[in-house]
């Protein structure tokens, strides 16, 4: 027979409160559930959200691996390594500021120079939607631009007009309905502009003390090991000034 005058007082005091039976435990109870029920909710947020990014993890950064690196080209050593194990676009990221050459309005745009490959995943939509050679290459003197709708409503231009950015004249030729890696591109200050990556170094924006960024994205095999890359980047190049992010 247990003596309730030997028991610790924390059990004497718990066989207290049960002599009334249950009903002081509700307001319990319900915390009980409440917590186990939000937990769970959670749990299922987080792993919903994670299937995502690993279904749309390529298409938002672009690729499967992206190198950036800040005011800097990567060497021809670096570039070659990255060739070495997949398809490398590369793109040259900036700020400026454009001009209508018919309003003579202006306003600070997000340029992003871009090559024959880009995009690696997703597509991108343009109106008129013609060939990314069509819209970027130089004719008549012009190279071509795609601009964001927004840019055209600040600047009071269409489609066909010019815009000055840097020291040369673009032709607008399309408006971009849909960019797929903007979602990487974090905050932005100003409506989007991309160009071919050969016509930016004739803007004269590109020059010592300017901030801008030469992203080297990369489409990896399927059965590619990421971390396997990640790690041997840091081993060959271990001074590399890139900052390397995976889908």
């Amino acid at each position: 027979m247990i003596h309730f005058e030997k028991l610790p007082i924390s059990f004497r005091l718990a066989l207290r409160e049960l002599r009334g039976g249950v009903t002081g435990f509700r307001v319990f109870l319900a915390c009980l559930i409440l917590g186990v029920g939000t937990i769970a909710a959670v749990g299922t947020l987080t792993n919903a959200v994670t299937v995502s990014l690993a279904k749309q993890g390529q298409l938002l950064l672009g690729g499967d691996i992206q190198v950036s690196i800040f005011q800097a080209e990567a060497s021809e050593g670096e570039v070659a390594y990255f060739q070495s194990f997949g398809e490398v676009s590369e793109s040259i990221r900036l700020r400026g500021m454009a001009r209508s050459t018919k309003t003579n309005e202006r306003t600070l745009v997000e340029v992003k120079a871009v090559d024959d490959l880009y995009p690696l995943y997703g597509n991108l939509e343009l109106s008129p939607n013609k060939n990314q050679a069509t819209i970027f290459t130089k004719t008549n003197g012009f190279w071509g631009v795609a601009v964001d709708p927004i840019l055209l409503q600040r600047l009071k231009a269409e489609i066909g007009d010019f815009l000055q950015i840097g020291a040369i004249i673009f032709e607008i030729r399309s408006s971009i309905l849909f960019e797929p890696d903007r979602g990487n591109e974090g905050f932005l200050w100003g409506p989007s502009v991309l160009m071919a990556k050969e016509s930016i170094h004739e803007t004269g924006l590109i020059q010592i003390g300017s901030l801008y960024r030469n992203v080297y994205k990369i489409r990896l095999p399927v059965e590619a090991d990421i971390n396997f890359f990640r790690e041997d980047l840091k081993a060959t190049f271990p001074k590399a000034l890139g900052r390397v992010t995976d889908r």
